[in-house]
């Protein structure tokens, strides 16, 4: 949708990326005051007549809750990444399909799918990591509660760390991530070099 946009582009793109430069304890401060009972959120589902919850203490809720505020916080930086993606596709091709007669949709996915699938690799690989590396925003909005169920292997490192001084489980811990992310890494400079030989 950014892409085309051709009259207040820069201002749209700039809306979205604001988000991503924004350090991600300060967002999470914000969100925490946005999920809280007495917050903007339950006032807006309690406008339609829904009842209001308690998003970071229920067990329902709390991971979805920090899953919404993690996209709500990357979704520009993966904006403009693909935003590049699309630029360096040749005009050339969308022409040729439409006197070809393809609609829309074909162009997309015959098109502009095949020509930013190693951005789309790319940013996949990237998240992946990125997720295996969650601890700011579990550790400022719930500290792994409640009972557990946002904990993740980053704030459950810190906690056996420094709560539970047991320093060597906490390197055979951050061993296994390393391991886990140089998987991931190996991977994409797999496909990145597949790339380069095509």
């Amino acid at each position: 949708m950014i892409n085309y946009i051709k009259r207040g582009n820069q201002f749209f793109r700039s809306v979205f990326f604001l988000p991503s430069i924004v350090s991600i304890v300060v967002t999470a401060s914000i969100f925490k005051s946005f999920y809280s009972p007495i917050g903007m959120l339950n006032r807006i589902v309690e406008y339609f007549g829904i009842t209001g919850h308690g998003w970071l203490v229920e067990k329902t809720f709390a991971m979805p809750a920090i899953m919404m505020m993690n996209i709500w916080a990357y979704t520009g930086y993966y904006m403009v990444l693909y935003l590049a993606a699309l630029t360096a596709v040749p005009k050339q091709l969308y022409e040729a399909a439409e006197v070809d007669g393809a609609n829309d949709w074909q162009q997309f996915w015959y098109i502009t799918l095949p020509q930013i699938r190693y951005m789309t690799i790319f940013v996949v690989v990237i998240n992946t990591i990125r997720s295996w590396q969650v601890f700011p925003e579990v550790f400022t909005l719930t500290q792994g509660g409640p009972v557990g169920t946002t904990n993740t292997l980053v704030n459950h490192l810190y906690e056996t760390a420094f709560r539970y001084h047991e320093m060597g489980y906490a390197s055979a811990i951050s061993f296994i991530l390393l391991a886990i992310i140089m998987f991931f890494a190996f991977i994409q400079m797999k496909i990145l070099q597949k790339r380069h030989k095509n």
